[in-house]
């Protein structure tokens, strides 16, 4: 499997941010939503690979987000958590 080599990829890999189980489950669910609609893999799948992945969406894009490849951010307000502010 090869990872493009695009900047905003990269970027993406050097602010990779913690995410709650919350956020995480919300970026696999819209990339798998968007892969089952045609959108192109953002990685190279071997046919050997996407057979032991059964050629699900769900876990094409666990595969990607576990290689920090889902091109999907959460925009998370700590500062108006911390303050009680809204």
């Amino acid at each position: 499997m090869e990872r493009f080599k695009n900047p905003p990829f990269i970027l993406l890999l050097l602010l990779k941010m913690e995410y709650t189980k919350y956020e995480m489950a919300r970026i696999i669910g819209a990339r798998a939503t968007q892969i089952s609609q045609g959108a192109p893999l953002l990685m190279k799948f071997s046919e050997k690979d996407l057979e032991m992945l059964s050629y699900s969406p769900l876990e094409i894009a666990k595969k990607e987000y576990q290689e920090g490849m889902i091109p999907i951010t959460i925009r998370q307000e700590e500062e108006l958590k911390k303050d009680g502010k809204n």
